[in-house]
């Protein structure tokens, strides 16, 4: 864990206060604080705030213990680092048997990198809680690989206090994954009609505006490259379409193994699901419908190249056929991501 940590921290750049996300989140701290901070600035920096309770929980902390906000959000920071390694052991032990397959997953969970053209980083070299609602969600992937079904759930809608997108990406992959374990027709047909439900009351309540932004929005929003991923490059495509691809071959690979088990199938469509979600929001982003960019649906693609880069390690290191005592490349390809960690 320690060793994970350095690494994680190192790779995103070591650690920095008040930077990027946190120039919203730390005067949303001070806010609830002292409501007379920032008269003119708040309804843009309080925007976001009325969807987190992350400047509530901060704001408490703060007044209750009277150790200033820096080192609550270090301390948040290492607790991100602990959860991301707790969550990738867990998940790895129950896809991978090697202790070589484990090590080269782990490994390369301390690689930094950005989702191609979407809003989202693997690591911050700052505390965020979309990273740690992240690692949360992964846990509960591995929770219910292991045969839990309710608490993985529950845990995550905990976690929606902190990043309800990122909690809800994991919770539409854990119910799907739940329905396909199950195999249900009628539990999987509920759910398709209670969504539709849901999505037309929103829409006919007016919670969910359909009108597409101006102009002028449009323009201004349009400054930051993730925003209309109908707008990606051919490879942009190519690079995120490849981890659904990897999923796909090795579930194949795996099932002629007999290792694939109904819980693997389950989170496998589960991930199918996201990437059809994504597909289906894409003539909404188009149009310039704003509740369809602002969710950023590009970043179905973390958690799906996560599962693809796990499952593209069990192909290269850990499937029967590599597992020979003397095998090479299982050593090459640990060794190589070790180092490049390093």
């Amino acid at each position: 864990a320690v060793a994970f940590t350095l690494a994680a921290a190192l790779n995103a750049g070591g650690y920095r206060y008040g930077v990027s996300d946190q120039a919203f989140y730390i005067p949303a701290v001070y806010h609830q604080l002292d409501p007379s901070l920032f008269p003119r600035d708040w309804a843009m920096l309080g925007a976001q705030g009325r969807f987190f309770l992350v400047d509530e929980l901060f704001a408490a902390l703060v007044r209750f213990s009277g150790v200033g906000l820096p080192w609550w959000f270090a301390l948040a920071q290492l607790i991100t680092y602990l959860a991301l390694f707790a969550g990738g052991l867990r998940l790895g032990q129950a896809v991978l048997r090697s202790p070589i397959g484990l090590m080269a997953w782990m490994a390369a969970l301390t690689l930094r990198h950005r989702i191609a053209k979407t809003g989202a980083n693997t690591l911050e070299g700052y505390f965020h809680p979309r990273v740690l609602v992240f690692a949360i969600g992964l846990l509960a992937v591995a929770d219910f690989l292991n045969g839990r079904r309710c608490r993985p759930l529950v845990v995550l809608m905990l976690a929606a206090a902190l990043h309800p997108t990122t909690a809800a990406l994991f919770v539409a992959l854990l119910v799907v994954a739940i329905a396909v374990e199950h195999f249900r027709v009628p539990m999987i047909a509920t759910l398709a009609v209670g969504g539709a439900v849901i999505s037309g009351a929103a829409v006919a309540s007016g919670v969910v505006d359909l009108r597409p932004m101006d102009p002028a929005w449009r323009d201004l929003v349009a400054s930051k490259d993730y925003t209309f991923p109908t707008m990606w490059a051919a490879g942009t495509w190519a690079t995120n379409l490849a981890a659904p691809l990897v999923l796909l071959v090795t579930a194949v690979l795996r099932q002629r193994a007999g290792t694939l088990g109904r819980r693997e199938l389950g989170v496998l469509a589960g991930c199918a699901a996201l990437l059809a979600g994504f597909l289906a929001s894409l003539p909404l982003i188009a149009a310039g419908v704003p509740i369809a960019v602002q969710l950023q649906t590009s970043r179905v693609f973390w958690a799906i190249e996560t599962l693809g880069t796990l499952y593209a390690i069990w192909w290269l290191v850990d499937r029967p056929a590599m597992a020979a005592p003397n095998g090479l490349l299982p050593r090459v390809v640990a060794a190589g991501l070790v180092v490049t960690a390093v």
